[in-house]
């Protein structure tokens, strides 16, 4: 014969009253770890918006240096390709083997051509020149 593990009672007002204590002390237990974890998160966010309010003076402060330096060198650019510097380099003694190039020397390629080495796309006159030079 087989035992029944249930009771054939129904269960008394006390049994009933513990269940529902259990029962309130996990859905408590299970809100305040909810707000903990819901706590925790907002905390960690305001912990990594100010580590990166912090770092915003840094940054400003290396983007202004950045700037000073790209006026200094677009400055030295300028004064470099300046014609009155280019004269002046001509005049010295290290560059007088350059030249002015004639225009005969000179490759005009006609507008529009992409650089990617078919003859096809060349005009018969530069497809011939191309041929005699290689």
């Amino acid at each position: 014969m087989k035992r029944s593990t249930k009771s054939r009672f129904p269960p008394t007002n006390a049994a009933k009253g513990e269940q529902r204590q259990l029962f309130f002390v996990i859905r408590l237990f299970a809100c305040i770890l909810a707000a903990g974890l819901t706590l925790f998160g907002y905390i960690e966010k305001q912990n990594e918006l100010t580590e990166l309010r912090l770092a915003i003076p840094a940054i400003s402060k290396e983007v202004k240096s950045l700037q000073e330096e790209n006026i200094r060198l677009t400055y030295l650019i300028e004064h470099f390709e300046s014609p009155i510097h280019l004269m002046e380099l001509m005049q010295k003694p290290e560059f007088s083997h350059l030249k002015y190039t004639s225009l005969t020397e000179e490759i005009f390629l006609p507008q529009g051509l992409s650089l990617s080495g078919k003859n096809s796309e060349l005009p018969s006159n530069q497809r011939s020149n191309q041929h005699n030079e290689g």
